[in-house]
C-alpha cells in the first residue's frame, strides 16, 4: 500500500466514524455545561463534526470542506435520537 492509498483509507475510516464519534462528544459537553438548551445540541453537534473533519483533513493533507463532518454529526445526533424513542 503506498502512501496515496493510506491516506484514503484513514479518511474514509476518519469520515465513517465520525457519526459515532460526534454524539459521544456532544454527550461530553452537555455534560459539562449542564445548562445547555436542547435546542442547541444540533448546533453544537455542526460545530463538532465540521471540526473534527478539518482535523481529518489536517492531519492527512486531504482535501474537504468540513460540510461533511457537519452532516455526519448530524445524522449521528438524528440517529441517537431515534434510538432514544424507539427503545425508550
Amino acid at each position: 500500500m503506498d502512501r496515496t492509498q493510506l491516506i484514503a483509507t484513514l479518511v474514509g475510516i476518519g469520515h465513517a466514524s465520525l457519526p459515532i464519534v460526534v454524539p459521544i462528544i456532544v454527550d461530553v459537553i452537555k455534560k459539562q455545561i449542564a445548562s445547555l438548551p436542547k435546542e442547541w445540541v444540533p448546533i453544537v453537534a455542526i460545530f463538532v463534526g465540521a471540526a473534527l473533519d478539518s482535523a481529518i483533513v489536517y492531519t492527512t493533507g486531504s482535501v474537504s470542506w468540513g460540510a461533511y463532518g457537519a452532516v455526519a454529526g448530524l445524522a449521528g445526533i438524528g440517529a441517537r435520537e431515534l434510538k432514544k424513542q424507539l427503545l425508550g
